[in-house]
């Protein structure tokens, strides 16, 4: 698997349910690698994602390619009131971080029993997709 694998399962599972659109950004330096929309019944809900993939899950997480420049991307795009997360992959299990863990991601400070496992919700080894926009809506 690779953070491109990650991106296609994450586009044919998440695309019905809305815009997923992804973005090479070489103007903003951190900017993710997902634009998303979706509609819901308390409107639509707009923001990015991070992809991120590992061959397996470390305690405490760590993602090996998470960068400064991503973190404080992260952390003024929440400041100012938008939306983000992080879609990792470690192995085969599927995990989505809040933009505001950047800091915690970058600095090693979320041990892996209190990572949010998103495919507890259904079969660990198919895409979580109906947990994952459940959180994308809220």
């Amino acid at each position: 698997m690779s953070e491109e694998a990650l991106w296609i399962q994450a586009r044919e599972n998440l695309g019905p349910f809305g815009r997923f659109v992804r973005v090479e950004n070489r103007v903003d330096v951190g900017f993710p690698d997902v634009l998303y929309t979706l509609g819901g019944t308390k409107g639509p809900r707009t923001g990015l994602i991070e992809l991120k993939h590992e061959a397996a899950m470390a305690n405490p997480v760590l993602l090996s390619i998470l960068t400064l420049e991503q973190v404080l991307w992260h952390e003024a795009w929440i400041k100012a009131g938008g939306r983000s997360y992080f879609l990792c992959q470690f192995g085969r299990g599927y995990y989505l971080f809040g933009g505001w863990d950047a800091r915690r991601l970058f600095e090693r400070d979320i041990p892996a029993d209190h990572a949010p496992l998103i495919s507890l919700a259904c079969d660990p080894f198919r895409f979580p997709t109906n947990a994952i926009i459940r959180e994308l809506r809220r």
